[in-house]
């Protein structure tokens, strides 16, 4: 197996970390996944049943609530699978040490967590940006609204450095990742959507077939059993193919581009 050599253009990227995935490293994959994906499907299968069965129904909408708590759990399971794989690029498919997820070191925790408050923190922001826009401003309140949006996602781009960085327990702060990023933005946007492309298409082609199919099947057995059933189905595939090999070639983009920085232009005093 070949340690990952990283890569400047988009394109090139994109090809190199696809290939790096679906070509020689599957198996590598799939040997992390696969215990995290026997509890993803319990814990969906928890929330979907608890949704169907147990959870009130809205008197205005008609439907029932949302069960959120298996989701939390499957969040920090998909956290484990990007730790694993930022060090399965980085230390190496040979060498790397993949998260064990009963037993999260320090590192493991600082990773999911600073990922949490700065999720949190930009939802505050542009929370507040777009209430103060739409008061003062009312119906041209859309257009502070995008640009913070955009200011947002600019800003944590420039900070996703610090990610690959704390999985495989560096030291770079957030204010090092801003700098280092510098002349990566762009590229770590495009390479990842050009890299997935090719699931892209299938996972539209299967969403958009499969809700038609689930639309068929609950209008005419419209009962919470069945409607149970068919979402854990329709779920499956998204859970245990599209979305963990997505986010496995993301992270292999990010790790490319983390590496290329370090290599080309060192860590910032």
């Amino acid at each position: 197996m070949r340690h990952f050599i990283p890569t400047f253009g988009i394109k090139d990227t994109a090809k190199n970390c696809r290939e790096f995935v679906m070509d020689e490293h599957i198996d590598v994959f799939w040997r992390i996944f696969k215990p995290l994906a026997i509890w993803i499907v319990i814990f969906t299968a928890v929330d979907i049943a608890v949704s169907q069965f147990l959870m009130p129904i809205d008197p205005e909408t008609e439907k029932r609530s949302e069960f959120g708590v298996g989701n939390l759990l499957v969040a920090y399971l998909y956290s484990c699978l990007v730790i694993s794989w930022h060090r399965v690029v980085i230390h190496g498919p040979n060498d790397f040490q993949p998260m064990n997820p009963l037993k999260p070191e320090k590192t493991d925790w600082v990773f999911i967590g600073m990922g949490i408050l700065l999720g949190i923190g930009v939802g505050i922001v542009i929370g507040i940006i777009s209430a103060v826009g739409i008061a003062l401003f009312k119906a041209l309140g859309v257009l502070i609204i995008l640009p913070a949006i955009f200011a947002s996602l600019f800003v944590l781009v420039r900070l996703i450095f610090y990610f690959p960085s704390k999985a495989t327990k560096n030291t770079i702060t957030l204010k090092q990742s801003f700098e280092m990023t510098k002349g990566y933005v762009w590229k770590l946007i495009a390479a990842p959507f050009l890299a997935n492309l090719k699931l892209f298409i299938l996972f539209f082609i299967y969403v958009t077939v499969g809700l038609v199919i689930i639309g068929i099947i609950v209008s005419t057995l419209s009962t919470p059993a069945i409607i149970a059933i068919v979402s854990l189905l329709f779920t499956l595939p998204i859970i245990l193919y599209f979305q963990p090999l997505m986010t496995v070639i993301g992270v292999t983009v990010l790790s490319n581009y983390y590496q290329h920085a370090l290599q080309n232009k060192g860590v910032p005093e």
